[in-house]
């Protein structure tokens, strides 16, 4: 079992986004930590993907959001995020939220997009990071 800190730190290698910081962890998961914007657009989420399917490679890997900063984000964003293109570069997304704000956008996307790959909601980073993992090994 892998010990993780409770708070993701963005490392100085991560890449920087209009919404956030993206990298590629020491367990072959893509991380991510949202920025706080009024409104997570469509712009953002193609923005996003595209720079998870670089850091991904032609290698599909686990996924972990971090939303507690995000404070909204559109329907256009939440279908893209829950449609094909993401599904190319990723087999499973923990999304961790400490704020209601947070959970309420995750469950709203949980709830009406029915996304495409496992996902599941966290409040702590390193449950998370225990069930990626675990999605990791069944698929191997």
């Amino acid at each position: 079992m892998t010990t993780v800190a409770t708070e993701i730190v963005v490392p100085p290698n991560a890449l920087e986004t209009s919404s956030g910081f993206t990298w590629l962890d020491e367990n072959g998961i893509i991380m991510a930590v949202g920025s706080s914007h009024q409104l997570h657009t469509l712009a953002h989420a193609i923005e996003n993907t595209e720079m998870i399917a670089a850091i991904a490679g032609n290698v599909r890997r686990p996924f972990l959001i971090d939303l507690t900063k995000v404070k909204t984000m559109s329907k256009e964003a939440r279908e893209y995020y829950a449609g094909p293109e993401p599904e190319k570069s990723i087999t499973a997304v923990a999304i961790v939220t400490k704020s209601s704000v947070g959970k309420a956008v995750a469950n709203f996307f949980l709830l009406l997009t029915k996304p495409s790959v496992p996902t599941r909601l966290f409040t702590e980073h390193n449950e998370a990071i225990e069930w990626l993992l675990r999605q990791k090994e069944s698929l191997r």
